[in-house]
């Protein structure tokens, strides 16, 4: 659905063509990232190479990294470090001379700033892989498409639509809308979801946007 279309949806609902463009587009982009980043998707899952150079203490993670999953260092050989994750308050008290150690190869580390640092500078030449859940692309242009499949249009719309509704102060309306968003959002979970068919709040663990801390979530991992 692009921008154009989100907006022709949602004043049809509406009934009043008439009601901002731009508001719907940018409350279409604020109901992609709620739906993104409350359930883990297949179509969100991607893959970076890092390239670590010998005596690096940092290295710049991917600027589009929502959630990781998993990383793990696959030369000069193979392991997985994602466990090796120190909260970053933590890390700062165990290692306060990071920057000066003696050069090891990559073990603990935390994140900082958008980028990795590792526990001492790293040994030699490295390349690390990283899994993870990304960032959706934002609808800028009224053309550009959304990044959810179509068979979730009516939801795109629909809860755009709650969101439109509640800036209005519509409060009634949305409350009434929302009924149809709920029964939407079940079956996006339960199909677009990592997991299996169970829906509803589950917990889960993030390691890197808030250490090792626990949020609630839609969805199994």
């Amino acid at each position: 659905m692009t921008g154009n279309e989100l907006v022709t949806a949602v004043r049809g609902l509406m009934d009043d063509d008439q009601f901002d463009s731009a508001t719907i587009i940018q409350n279409g982009n604020w109901v992609q990232n709620d739906l993104y980043a409350g359930t883990r998707t297949r179509q969100m899952e991607t893959t970076a190479t890092l390239s670590v150079t010998a005596n690096d203490t940092t290295e710049t993670l991917p600027t589009n990294l929502q959630t990781l999953i998993s990383m793990r260092v696959t030369s000069p050989r193979v392991y997985d470090i994602t466990n090796l994750y120190v909260d970053q308050d933590r890390f700062m008290e165990v290692y306060p001379n990071w920057e000066s150690e003696t050069a090891a190869e990559i073990h603990e580390w935390t994140d900082f700033g958008g980028a990795i640092r590792f526990s001492r500078p790293v040994l030699a030449n490295s390349t690390i892989k990283v899994d993870y859940l990304r960032k959706p692309v934002a609808v800028v242009q009224n053309t550009d498409s959304y990044e959810l499949p179509a068979l979730y249009d009516e939801l795109l719309a629909r809860r755009t639509l709650t969101r439109c509704m509640m800036q209005n102060e519509d409060y009634a309306e949305s409350a009434q809308e929302q009924q149809f968003v709920n029964d939407l959002f079940s079956v996006f979970v339960r199909n677009e979801g990592r997991g299996g068919i169970k829906t509803g709040p589950t917990m889960m663990t993030s390691k890197m946007n808030k250490g090792w801390s626990r949020y609630r979530s839609w969805r199994e991992w």
